[in-house]
């Protein structure tokens, strides 16, 4: 008889299969049950060190020893009939039984009790203000859309790879479900020598969809692949050959075989291209390559010439005379300026009247009554932009930023976390989640945000750099903020003076704190940079009367930047104060008022409000 013969004549294969399985599931259930009674997790360690050193034990005993049904007996003591028809069978029960109640035990725990697990822990993960509770939620449904190469032999064909790329990211992120990575950042590799999965890597995302584009005369040959960055794997891949008129049908058909790939479940079909003339199209996305406002204005009104609906261009021209606006204003031509306001106004009526649920249009007019402010206004045009297309980047961030506004922190920061996970490499999503984090008196969040934005923008000395000083000196690391303020800015910066006269003056040294203040108030009011920053100086000081005076002088003035940090901490003193609230009156900011402003935004599944 050979060895294994005699294993199996024993019972050792019989008793060591049994003996897994039943140490599996014992280790299964003692998971599900230690965190309910606050067992430490260390005790499962345990459990599975005791049950790998008996392994050997039971498995040498199972040699020597047979169960019957007079109990345990000798090997040599049973005889083969008994041992064929009592303990053969007496093992094989207990093996069916272990193994059933190990399946039963895994089909539960998979399909029961793990989707209801998870979905708690992205719960708390939200509630702690995880950065990665976003990720977590979308599970494998995260993309990112690169560039497309160009490989025509003419360069100026560059627009046709970054345009279709850029359109098929808009249409992949109209599909709920689906996280997709900005254009800011999923363009900032563009040229990069680094593969498709340390790209992806970086970003925190699942797949990358890449391709390449060759245009030869009317003909556009397109090849598209959908890579599987954790396993570096293609997942899909297919070449179009059409004419440049068919450029819509191809973007609909990689946009359907992405969604059907990634086997999102919706309800509705993947968005489809909206179509233009081909033409009109082409000059629509070489303005994006324009060198200049004014001759991507140009390619603009050519397209609008040719297709007089083509709505999303009628919305970018007005977008470039509010740039150039804004740039003459700067210039001090007030003339130019008012001129291109009054015609980017015009363009964005007139696309409103044709299409009032136009997402882009909705947006820029909310983010321009932010900006005045007008927080009702501004809500009232997020609200319309959000309900039309709720993925819409420009206006999930404008949303944001009106909540924070509207002394709504809390709610504000999934959104903005939301826009921070979807643009990773800018640096402004951490800005306005910290800031968020600051309004919500979240100070180690708001310090952990802001060192990321720190890292991203080694050299900026504006606000953000400020705001983590604050942060630290909120959390009480005064000691720590003072240094923050003294090293990382400029000597005669006027954020450095009010830094740290603010961190001075807790730690009980009045006198340097007023020889900071002293130095602030030498630099020009004017200035934006200081514009606020010396009314809450006074404040944060306890020097209430001259905080007052300084901002009857902001609203006298027309210059009262301060008004978008009414709600911060730095203004702790003053909320008893009786001339506080008449003051936030006057300018809008009324929390009753504020309170009273409406605003309920569609908004993604994966953004829960609190």
């Amino acid at each position: 008889m050979s060895f294994l013969d005699e294993l199996q004549r024993r019972n050792v294969i019989r008793v060591a299969i049994g003996y897994l399985a039943g140490a599996w599931l014992l280790i299964q259930i003692l998971e599900t049950l230690f965190p309910i009674f606050g067992i430490p997790e260390t005790s499962i360690r345990l459990v599975v060190i005791i049950a790998a050193i008996g392994f050997v034990p039971v498995l040498v005993a199972s040699w020597y020893f047979e169960l019957t049904p007079d109990g345990l007996k000798r090997d040599s003591e049973v005889q083969e009939l008994q041992r064929e028809a009592v303990s053969h069978r007496t093992a094989d029960r207990l093996i069916a039984i272990v193994l059933t109640l190990a399946v039963v035990y895994f089909a539960v725990d998979k399909f029961v009790l793990d989707p209801s697990r998870d979905a708690a822990e992205r719960e708390v993960a939200r509630q702690e203000g995880r950065a990665d509770a976003l990720v977590e939620s979308f599970g494998d449904r995260s993309i990112v859309v690169l560039p497309f190469v160009n490989i025509s032999s003419d360069p100026e064909q560059e627009y046709l790879g970054d345009g279709l790329a850029e359109e098929l990211l808009n249409l992949l992120a109209r599909v709920e479900g689906l996280r997709v990575i900005s254009r800011t950042s999923a363009f900032s590799f563009k040229g990069a020598e680094i593969t498709s999965t340390e790209i992806a890597r970086r970003l925190n995302v699942s797949y990358v969809l890449e391709g390449s584009v060759r245009k030869s005369g009317d003909t556009l040959r397109i090849t598209a692949q959908l890579i599987d960055a954790r396993a570096d794997a293609h997942v899909w891949s297919d070449t179009y050959d059409h004419s440049t008129e068919n450029i819509f049908d191809i973007q609909d058909a990689v946009a359907g075989e992405v969604v059907g790939h990634l086997k999102i479940q919706l309800a509705l079909e993947p968005p489809r291209a909206k179509r233009y003339d081909p033409v009109a199209y082409a000059l629509y996305l070489r303005a994006d390559e324009a060198e200049t406002e004014e001759a991507r204005r140009k390619l603009l009104e050519q397209a609008l010439e040719m297709e007089p609906d083509f709505m999303d261009a009628k919305a970018d021209l007005a977008f470039s005379h509010r740039s150039s606006s804004d740039e003459a204003w700067y210039a001090e031509d007030f003339e130019t300026a008012k001129w291109h306001e009054q015609r980017a106004r015009s363009l964005l009526d007139e696309v409103l009247a044709q299409d009032p649920a136009h997402p882009a249009t909705n947006a820029t007019l909310a983010w321009e009554a932010f900006r005045e402010p007008d927080l009702a206004q501004a809500a009232m045009y997020a609200e319309r932009a959000l309900e039309s297309e709720p993925t819409h980047f420009g206006a999930l961030t404008t949303a944001g930023e009106v909540l924070t506004r509207l002394w709504r922190a809390d709610q504000a920061i999934p959104i903005l976390r939301y826009a921070s996970e979807r643009d990773p490499v800018n640096s402004y999503h951490f800005n306005n989640l910290g800031n968020a984090y600051l309004d919500a008196g979240q100070y180690a969040l708001a310090e952990e945000t802001l060192r990321v934005y720190q890292v991203m923008e080694p050299d900026d000395q504006s606000w953000p750099r400020w705001q983590l000083g604050l942060a630290l000196l909120l959390q009480g690391k005064t000691s720590e903020a003072l240094q923050h303020f003294d090293e990382n800015f400029d000597e005669d910066h006027p954020l450095r003076f009010h830094g740290k006269a603010l961190a001075l003056h807790d730690l009980g040294r009045p006198d340097d704190a007023a020889a900071e203040l002293a130095r602030l108030l030498e630099v020009d009011r004017n200035l934006p940079a200081i514009n606020w920053v010396i009314g809450s100086a006074y404040a944060w000081l306890g020097a209430k009367d001259e905080a007052f005076s300084y901002f009857e002088w902001q609203r006298e003035e027309r210059s009262m930047a301060f008004t978008s940090m009414a709600d911060s901490p730095l203004y702790a003193n003053l909320r008893d104060d009786p001339r506080w609230r008449p003051f936030l009156a006057s300018v809008n900011l009324d929390p009753e008022y504020l309170a009273s402003i409406e605003f309920n935004p569609r908004l993604p599944a994966e953004i829960r409000l609190p």
